[in-house]
Parts: C-alpha cells; sequence; structure tokens
C-alpha cells in the first residue's frame, strides 16, 4: 500500500538537492506494505478504494532518499538505486 505525501516541501527539497532531477518523475509517497504476488490492480484497489481520503496522522523524517526504482513489468520495483540522500534539520 502506499500512502501519498501532500506537501509543496517535497518538491523543493528534491530541486535543492538534486538539481538536475526530472521533477516530472516525482511521486512523494511513502510505502507501507507490499504484496508477495501479482493480481489485477483493480481487485486491489476496489478493498482499499474507502480508506482513499482517511486521514492517518503526520510524522517526521530526519532524511530524505532519492530512489531509482524500475516499473518495467519484468523489473517492478527491483532492483532500487539510491542515487541520493539529504539530512534534514539536526
Amino acid at each position: 500500500m502506499i500512502l501519498e505525501a501532500h506537501t509543496a516541501g517535497i518538491a523543493a527539497l528534491v530541486e535543492r538537492g538534486f538539481p538536475d532531477a526530472d521533477l516530472s518523475l516525482l511521486l512523494p509517497h511513502l510505502s507501507i506494505g507490499y504484496t508477495r504476488r501479482g493480481a489485477a490492480a483493480d481487485r486491489l484497489r476496489e478493498p482499499l478504494r474507502r480508506y482513499r481520503d482517511v486521514e492517518l496522522g503526520s510524522g517526521i523524517a530526519d532524511e530524505v532518499l532519492l530512489c531509482e526504482v524500475p516499473i518495467a513489468k519484468s523489473t517492478i520495483l527491483r532492483p532500487w538505486k539510491v542515487i541520493g540522500s539529504v539530512k534534514l534539520g539536526s
């Protein structure tokens, strides 16, 4: 399952930390779970639809990782490659 991150700060942070990054590819999110086997997307989406607008709280991050994540059918999510990181605050 993926949670969306709603803040303008993420794009600004990426732009400052990684000036050459393609911001059109930016997907601010927090992954909180993965499936172990493939299934039709609608079968996974439909039971979760009722939670679409549920407020799950807030959190504080002390580091942001910029990752390159493959999305081809043969390599979906594997292997991840960390291409940079930014420490936040102190």
